[in-house]
C-alpha cells in the first residue's frame, strides 16, 4: 500500500491528520490526505472545540467506517510505570482517559503492542507525550513497508524510516525523535486494519 504524509492544519489536529493519511493509505473511499479530512475527522474526535482528540472517539469514529476495524490496545504496565515516573503529573490525563472509555462505551485490550500487529497492513496511532514538560499528548502514525518501519508525525507532515521503533520507542521509556520533535510512547495505541484482513487481536 502507498505511503502518503500530511502536516496538521491546526496545533491538536494530530488525530485527525493520521487518520486522514491512515484511510487514505488502506484505500478507505471518501478519506484523502488533506487537512479539509483531517478537520473533518478532529472535529468528530475532538474532547472539545480546539481540545486534544479522545481515543475513544476516535475509535468510536473509526469502526462508524465501512472497510476497516480498529481497537485500543493499552499496556497497563507501561502506563502505570509512566504515571509513577512523573511523580503523579499524569495521571489526570489516564483518569480522563479512562473515564471517556466507560462514558463512549469503548474497550481496550489490556496488552503491549508486539510486532505480530504490523501484519495485514495494519496502521497504529501512537498515543505520545510531548518531551517538553508540558504532559501534552500527541499522535503518530507507524506502519511497515516491506521489513521497514516508517513513521507519520504530522507536526511538520514528516514520514521516515524507523527500524528502531520497537528498541528506541515502544520498548523504551527513553525520549525518540520523530520529524525533529522528542516524544514518549504512553502505551497506548489505536489499531486500524481492513475489514478484509484476516486475523483480529
Amino acid at each position: 500500500m502507498p505511503r502518503y504524509s500530511l502536516n496538521q492544519k491546526e496545533q491538536k489536529s494530530c488525530a485527525g491528520a493520521c487518520i486522514a493519511v491512515a484511510l487514505k493509505e488502506l484505500g478507505i473511499a471518501g478519506f484523502e490526505a488533506d487537512q479539509s479530512t483531517e478537520m473533518r475527522v478532529y472535529g468528530q474526535v475532538q474532547r472539545g472545540s480546539g481540545q486534544e482528540s479522545a481515543p475513544s472517539k476516535i475509535d468510536k469514529f473509526l469502526n462508524a467506517q465501512p472497510g476497516i476495524r480498529a481497537w485500543i490496545m493499552e499496556s497497563p504496565l507501561r502506563t502505570g510505570a509512566l504515571i509513577v515516573g512523573s511523580k503523579g503529573a499524569l495521571i489526570k490525563p489516564w483518569l480522563e482517559y479512562s473515564k471517556e472509555l466507560w462514558s463512549d462505551w469503548s474497550w481496550r485490550y489490556s496488552r503491549g503492542l508486539v510486532e505480530g500487529d504490523f501484519r495485514d497492513g495494519a496502521r497504529v496511532m501512537l498515543c505520545s507525550i510531548i518531551a517538553d514538560g508540558s504532559n501534552l499528548t500527541h499522535f503518530i502514525l507507524a506502519r511497515k513497508d516491506g521489513n521497514d518501519y516508517y513513521v507519520m508525525n504530522p507536526d511538520g507532515g514528516s514520514d521516515e524510516l524507523h527500524n528502531d521503533l520497537f528498541s528506541k520507542y515502544i520498548n523504551s521509556y527513553d525520549a525518540h525523535d520523530f520529524g525533529g520533535v522528542d516524544y514518549v510512547y504512553t502505551g497506548i495505541c489505536i489499531w486500524i486494519v481492513p475489514s478484509s484482513a484476516p486475523r483480529s487481536l
